[in-house]
């Protein structure tokens, strides 16, 4: 299981997420469509809030052969996690581009996170 940690902050509209992934992995679930309480909100500062899931925005899931891309009308401020469930393919060392997020209507709210290493399997 994959976890990213997002912070935003403040809310933002029209947001697209994308989840590049390494070659050896392939979601457990393939299917794009609607997703219900996509994101769990950690809460302020990191304190944690609980599991509020049915709180937590709903999206769209795209799912590509080589990467993941959830669109959401609203995204939350403060710190939120996107999980994804992955079966491993193959054994190796796999490298993939890092996550990014950018609001549609605001293209100028963008960001990426940060990978400075190759995942192994083994």
């Amino acid at each position: 299981m994959a976890s990213y940690r997002i912070f935003n902050a403040e809310n933002r509209s029209f947001v697209h997420v994308t989840v590049p992934r390494p070659g050896c992995l392939r979601p457990v679930n393939q299917l794009s469509g609607y997703m219900g309480g996509a994101l769990r909100q950690l809460g302020w500062n990191g304190t944690g809030r609980g599991n509020w899931y049915s709180l937590s925005p709903s999206g769209y899931r795209d799912v590509r052969s080589d990467r993941t891309e959830y669109h959401f009308d609203v995204f939350p401020e403060e710190e939120s996690v996107l999980t994804e469930e992955y079966f491993v393919t193959q054994a190796g060392s796999f490298t993939a581009p890092v996550l990014t997020i950018e609001s549609q209507y605001a293209p100028h709210y963008r960001a990426n996170s940060a990978f400075d290493g190759a995942m192994r399997v083994k």
